[in-house]
């Protein structure tokens, strides 16, 4: 038996903060809508946000360790960055992207179970949005009080919110022989004439010599919602003391963002 009480103790800080459901998506917390003006319009070109945190310097650093995103201003606790679309983690995939660890324990029975059941399902390896479908359908109960629960414990129960997506997608995808992390950031999400932002995890797998972003909190494709993922920090430590790592998200995930857009944000 694994010992728990890290995961405990970090289930209990991220229980703490709200969590919201839209749609059939899941997140860790949700901040303050904002609406966009009439003659505004998001699409795949970068974007700027102004991101309120409470340590700017330490946010404005992770910030800067992701691809297309580039920090234009820090005044008092605000940051304002100009994000390309598919921000990513930068650096080239290691060793530790593949193997099984202590959180993403693909090599344990429950897991392993789920690998087979893949096997049968596809006939070839199965690609990362195969792998996406599969856990989307798998955890199919959102339980936001299981806090920050491994691998295996996700493919036993089936249930979680956004990190057990995360880290159960990381697991398959590392079993089937793709480099694969998770990430916690920003999900900027616009529909309707709104913006809305929240906490959030997901999974980044290497394919075709590039990190590609992974979301299996979400089923399908909506051509009606436009998405941008903003990477802060990657779960570099999943020894037993994963917490540590866990406990930045309260130092780097912002208590506000105000999303800007067209000629007139640059």
């Amino acid at each position: 038996m694994r010992p728990r009480c890290i995961a405990s103790v970090v289930g209990l800080l991220l229980a703490a903060a709200p969590a919201y459901a839209v749609e059939d998506a899941m997140y860790l917390w949700a901040l303050d809508e904002q609406e966009i003006p009439q003659d505004a319009a998001l699409d795949e070109s970068p974007i700027v946000a102004e991101l309120t945190v409470g340590n700017p310097a330490y946010v404005a650093e992770r910030v800067t360790s992701a691809t297309t995103i580039e920090v234009l201003d820090i005044s008092g606790d605000t940051i304002t960055v100009l994000a390309g679309h598919d921000a990513l983690i930068d650096g080239q995939p290691e060793e530790r992207h593949l193997v099984s660890s202590f959180v993403v324990d693909y090599d344990e029975p429950a897991v392993a179970a789920l690998v087979e059941d893949l096997a049968l399902e596809y006939d070839d390896s199965p690609s990362p949005e195969e792998l996406r479908g599969y856990v989307f359908r798998h955890v199919s109960e959102t339980k936001y009080a299981r806090g920050f629960d491994l691998a295996s414990r996700v493919a036993s129960t089936g249930e979680g919110d956004c990190t057990e997506h995360a880290v159960l997608l990381t697991a398959l995808a590392r079993a089937a022989g793709y480099p694969a992390r998770v990430v916690f950031g920003v999900l900027l999400m616009e529909q309707d004439r709104r913006v809305q932002s929240f906490g959030h995890a997901w999974a980044e797998i290497y394919v075709d010599d590039t990190w590609r972003i992974a979301d299996s909190t979400t089923g399908i494709d909506r051509p009606d919602v436009w998405l941008r993922y903003v990477p802060l920090l990657e779960l570099t430590e999943e020894g037993p003391g994963f917490g540590r790592v866990v406990l930045e998200l309260t130092a780097v995930l912002p208590s506000d963002v105000y999303v800007k857009s067209g000629e007139a944000a640059r």
